[in-house]
Parts: C-alpha cells; sequence; structure tokens
C-alpha cells in the first residue's frame, strides 16, 4: 500500500469560504424574514414559503460549492512532480523544470507598483504570513506561458509561482530533496 502525497492547502481558497459562508447564511435568513413579513396581505402561506425556500437551496448550494472548492484546492507533492490544483484548474509541474523554492511573505509579491492592482481583501489578509515562491526555470518558456494562461497573474509572478499555502515550512521539507536530485 503506498503512501498519500502531502497536500498543502491554498489559503486563498480557505479565506474564500471563511468570510462568504457567513454572509451567505445571514442573507439566507434575512430573505427567509422578509418573505414572511413583507408579504402582500391576503397571499396564502404557500406563497410566503416558496421564496423563503428558494433562498435557502440556493445558499446551501453556494455554501457547497465554496466548501467543495476550499478542499480541492491544494499544493501535493508528487513522484513526478508538483500538482497544483486550484478549483477546477489542475497543472501538474516537473521536478527538472523547478529551479528554486523559497519561502517569503505574500507582500513581496504584491509590493511593485504594476502588481498592486491585484491585491484583494485575500492577499491583504494575508499578506504578512509566509508564502512559497516556486521558481520555474525561465528556459521553459512554453510551461511559464501555460501557467500565465492556466493560473492567472495573481499567481505568477514572471517565472516565479507565488502561493500562500498551509504549513510552508513543511513544504520546503518534503521540497528541497526533490528539487536537488531532479
Amino acid at each position: 500500500m503506498t503512501a498519500t502525497p502531502p497536500r498543502y492547502t491554498i489559503r486563498y481558497a480557505v479565506e474564500r469560504w471563511k468570510d462568504s459562508r457567513w454572509f451567505i447564511a445571514y442573507l439566507v435568513i434575512v430573505l427567509a424574514i422578509f418573505s414572511v413579513f413583507l408579504r402582500p396581505k391576503g397571499q396564502s402561506g404557500t406563497v410566503v414559503w416558496i421564496p423563503s425556500i428558494e433562498a435557502v437551496v440556493i445558499g446551501g448550494a453556494y455554501l457547497a460549492i465554496l466548501y467543495t472548492f476550499q478542499r480541492i484546492s491544494y499544493l501535493e507533492v508528487g513522484t513526478d512532480g508538483l500538482r497544483l490544483r486550484y478549483g477546477m484548474t489542475s497543472v501538474t509541474i516537473p521536478y527538472a523544470a523547478i529551479s528554486r523554492v523559497r519561502r517569503q511573505p505574500l507582500d513581496v509579491a504584491f509590493a511593485a507598483p504594476e502588481r498592486r492592482r491585484y491585491r484583494n481583501r485575500f492577499t491583504r489578509r494575508l499578506g504578512g504570513q509566509p508564502a512559497v515562491y516556486i521558481r520555474v526555470d525561465r528556459r521553459q518558456e512554453d510551461l511559464i506561458a501555460q501557467l500565465q494562461r492556466r493560473l492567472g497573474p495573481r499567481f505568477l509572478l514572471g517565472p516565479d509561482i507565488v502561493l500562500p499555502i498551509s504549513d510552508s515550512e513543511g513544504f520546503l521539507a518534503a521540497i528541497k530533496p526533490r528539487i536537488r536530485a531532479g
């Protein structure tokens, strides 16, 4: 039986889940209260509860999607390379294409004036916390172009993939021997 490779949660998805779950729950409660108290006079009880049920179903579905998104957003140290999965996007980066891995605060990635527009509330909140910077070899132009297209500019800083992950120290300990060996 093989051991499962270590997975490190991407913290953008965790922050989105933490932010949205209470907002959606309050929104569902408010919509249910409004549908009860703001109904037109003479309407039957069935007409009142249909919007409430719709609000609960839509809110619950949205919460389920956000929870699933949080659970399937991770960085995995595999046998043939790093597997980065963020929602429906999945990319495998071979160890031979990685030239360097380091740990720095996330704010470093967004310090340049041309990068400030990519800051949102999640990156500001996680700014002082450590992130991993995975340098892809500059000779791998096709891979860098593919990563840019699939991950977007918030994740890529030139040839560096910038990821705020859980347990960045554990990730560095797991990845360093593989990069030196590859």
